[in-house]
């Protein structure tokens, strides 16, 4: 049963929903860092002086926006969203002891079409750019181990697709090989909301986010081929509030699927992976499919 708290959350959500062209953070269960992104690899940085062209295509559906108990609490409520992401990213030949530097830029281009059994609304642009200025970056003598960390910085471009704030990302990544032909993923991030949405007067609480991955190579006919699971955690640790009151609505969510990665040269490859998410609370509930890939573009 729905109690006064989820109704007054429903009457928000509905009131964001039908104001045209807004967009959201944890308002609608947005964010500025896609779950899910980074499973391959991720803790891989290119070599010194390389620079590596990724790209993320994403297509995410929701037919559900749970509540604090995972119950449905929007009617109608449908979700779609697509996006091609490119991604430029630079090591540089700088060295600091063990450690390298590298530094990358991410430009999202969104489709989103929201739906509820009162409003809809369809809208493509520009995303948040996400700015990586600079990263440390590892890797052990065996090639066993490789990891980066730095701040990631989201910027509003103030579409109708943007999150219109600035928020920022601590991250860790991190890939290890413990054996030949496998290896084991995960990045730890906290997206802080800098400040309010200014549109709606709205300030997102702060999310914690694992993404995961393993992977084997089961096939010596095929030894570019990998197979694996992936997905993520996220968990809000604080609440959100409008107009300067803090109304709860935590958000939480699991995400588990299959992976596939193929090498097709040295730094280049491709993947297909799925996402089935789980247990949502005050967030949608869905799955999504994601085509990505990678090439080298250059040496300095």
């Amino acid at each position: 049963m729905i109690g006064g708290r989820e109704i007054a959350a429903l009457l928000i959500l509905l009131a964001i929903a039908l104001m045209p062209g807004r967009a959201a953070g944890t308002e609608n269960g947005g964010q500025n860092y896609p779950f899910g992104l980074n499973t391959i690899l991720p803790g891989v940085a290119p070599p010194p002086g390389h620079t590596w062209w990724q790209n993320y295509n994403v297509y995410y559906s929701a037919g559900t926006f749970n509540d604090g108990n995972g119950n449905s609490l929007i009617p109608g409520f449908e979700l779609d969203v697509a996006a091609y992401v490119p991604r430029i990213f630079h090591s540089w030949k700088t060295k600091i002891g063990p450690f390298g530097l590298a530094s990358a830029v991410v430009v999202p281009f969104v489709y989103v079409g929201a739906k509820t059994a009162i409003s809809s609304d369809h809208n493509f642009d520009i995303g948040s750019p996400t700015l990586q200025p600079l990263y440390l970056t590892y890797a052990n003598s065996a090639k066993t181990f490789f990891a980066y960390t730095g701040v990631d910085f989201s910027a509003p471009t103030h579409t109708a697709v943007s999150r219109n704030y600035w928020s920022m990302d601590p991250i860790l990544t991190m890939t290890w090989f413990p054996a030949k032909g496998v290896d084991v993923n995960m990045i730890a991030l906290v997206e802080f909301a800098l400040q309010e949405n200014s549109a709606t007067n709205y300030r997102s609480g702060n999310l914690l986010v694992l993404d995961y991955s393993g992977h084997v190579r089961p096939f010596s006919a095929l030894p570019k081929l990998s197979l694996g699971l992936n997905g993520y955690y996220v968990d809000q640790f604080s609440s959100d509030k409008l107009a300067g009151v803090d109304i709860g609505f935590e958000g939480r969510a699991f995400a588990f699927g299959p992976e596939l990665v193929y090498e097709l040269a040295d730094a280049a490859g491709f993947a297909i992976k799925w996402q089935h998410e789980f247990d949502a609370r005050n967030r949608p509930q869905g799955e999504q499919v994601w085509l990505q890939f990678q090439v080298p573009v250059g040496q300095r």
